[in-house]
C-alpha cells in the first residue's frame, strides 16, 4: 500500500484508527452493593468483586486494541513521511527521522484529532525536506 497524508486522511475520515467497540461500563460497583437480597451478604460481595474484575478486564482489552489501531497510525503516518521527504525532495530518511517527526506532529496535534496529527506531520516533513535541502546544496558549492 502506497502511504501519504491524503491516504491517512481518508483513512482517519473512514475511521480506520478508531475503536468501533462500544467502551465498557465506566463506573464499578461500591462495596456493600446487593446484587440479589436473597443471597448472603458473602455471596452479594463476591459479586461485586467479581463484576468489577470482568469490567476492568474489559477496559483493559477495549484499551489495548485502541494502542494498537494508533500504534498503526503512527507506523503508516511514518512511512507517509518517508516517502513524501523522498518524493518532494528527494531525500531519503530513515526510520528513526520519521519517527521523530512523527512523535513532534503527535505532541502538537493529537489533543485535536489525528487530522492535526497529519497536518503537523505534512508541516514538519515540509521543514525537515527545506533544511536537508539546503544542507545539501550547501555542501555542494
Amino acid at each position: 500500500m502506497a502511504h501519504s497524508f491524503s491516504s491517512l486522511r481518508d483513512a482517519v475520515d473512514c475511521e480506520k484508527y478508531v475503536n468501533k467497540d462500544p467502551y465498557p461500563k465506566t463506573s464499578k460497583y461500591k462495596e456493600g452493593h446487593v446484587f440479589d437480597r436473597e443471597r448472603s451478604v458473602n455471596w452479594n460481595e463476591a459479586e461485586v468483586k467479581r463484576r468489577n474484575e470482568e469490567t476492568q478486564l474489559a477496559k483493559n482489552a477495549w484499551s489495548g486494541k485502541q494502542r494498537e489501531l494508533t500504534s498503526q497510525f503512527e507506523i503508516d503516518l511514518k512511512y507517509a513521511i518517508i516517502e513524501y521527504i523522498l518524493a518532494q525532495y528527494g531525500i531519503k530518511i530513515g526510520d528513526a527521522s520519521a519517527h521523530k517527526i512523527v512523535k513532534a506532529a503527535w505532541e502538537e496535534g493529537h489533543s485535536n484529532g489525528l487530522g492535526n496529527v497529519i497536518h503537523y506531520a505534512d508541516e514538519f516533513s515540509d521543514l525537515v525536506g527545506e533544511v536537508m535541502s539546503a544542507e545539501s546544496i550547501g555542501r555542494n558549492e
